[in-house]
């Protein structure tokens, strides 16, 4: 996943599905030889996204007291001291629910076949070439760089100018996607889904929702200043380890600020909505359910709490 910056003007906008939302899903979205009826998957995915960015936002703003004990776990897991992570990362989050409403300046691509390359574009170095709105980004050939194959899932690149941000899920991560779970809201309705069991962080899988979420952290509408948060010190790790090597063992920052890795705020994202929904997440990453009584007995908890607050403010 990376963001590629671009302070280039555009010049068209073709060959669109038009959405009364911030983003717009391009026709290739629609249907691929590996998933057809893709955009109808695309879709949900894209909203589960903004949802999990507004319900970050709204428990990050609460004070922590009001803050469930495996929400505050999750945030000091990500990012640990939590005080500067609700304010930073959750006004981002604020900043993304609040694009869902607003003009169409995020556009979805499922292809990179609108892109070209010029080595030495009118002799200033190389760049890519977006042929169908008709603006450069300077840097490597994108092509080459939306690779599944070197880790990269989807990436953002943008216009400064035009304030407009365009996202492509890599061909090759669409082809790896194709016979799997796609989004978590398709995982934990399926029963033989059991994060508890996976030998590996149930947090790591690349479900669409969790991808586009980490994709919108990158565009301008978020004010576009995460980082793919995976440097070259991090990829023998799993995701959810590698972002917690950004909290544990980091000596002074050298691998990056977690509040500034795309990664760390996707996984958080993810995390509150499965907490949400009765799971925790532990510092391992290992997913469990929140026992029915032990919720039982936190709400019992809490609702004596408010009552003897009641009575003595009576």
């Amino acid at each position: 996943m990376k963001i590629i910056p671009s302070a280039a003007s555009i010049l068209a906008l073709c060959g669109l599905c038009r959405l009364s939302h911030a983003w717009v899903l391009d026709a290739t979205c629609e249907s691929t030889t590996e998933i057809q009826n893709l955009g109808a998957v695309l879709r949900p995915a894209v909203r589960a996204a903004f949802a999990m960015a507004k319900h970050l936002h709204e428990e990050m703003a609460k004070p922590e007291e009001q803050q469930s004990q495996p929400f505050k776990d999750l945030v000091g897991f990500m990012f640990g001291d939590r005080g500067p992570a609700n304010q930073q990362v959750g006004a981002m989050m604020g900043r993304i629910a609040a694009a869902d409403n607003a003009d169409d300046n995020i556009h979805i691509y499922c292809t990179v076949a609108h892109l070209e390359f010029e080595e030495n574009l009118q002799n200033r170095g190389p760049y890519s070439i977006d042929t169908v709105k008709e603006f450069a980004i300077k840097g490597s050939d994108i092509r080459e760089e939306c690779r599944f194959s070197d880790g990269t899932l989807a990436l953002t690149y943008h216009s400064v100018a035009k304030q407009y941000s365009v996202i492509i899920l890599c061909p090759d991560f669409l082809q790896h996607m194709a016979n799997s779970r796609k989004t978590w809201a398709e995982a934990l309705a399926d029963p033989n889904f059991h994060p508890e069991t996976q030998s590996v962080s149930a947090m790591d899988n690349p479900f669409f929702d969790a991808t586009i979420l980490h994709e919108l952290t990158h565009t301008l509408v978020a004010s576009g200043g995460t980082k793919a948060g995976r440097g070259k010190d991090l990829l023998d790790d799993s995701t959810w380890e590698a972002m917690r090597r950004l909290v544990t063992n980091n000596p002074n920052g050298f691998l990056g600020d977690p509040k500034e890795s795309a990664e760390s705020m996707a996984l958080t994202g993810v995390g509150a909505m499965l907490i949400q929904k009765g799971f925790k997440v532990d510092a391992n990453g290992a997913i469990s359910r929140i026992v029915a009584a032990a919720r039982r007995l936190v709400r019992g908890l809490y609702g004596g709490a408010v009552r003897v607050a009641r009575a003595w403010s009576a």
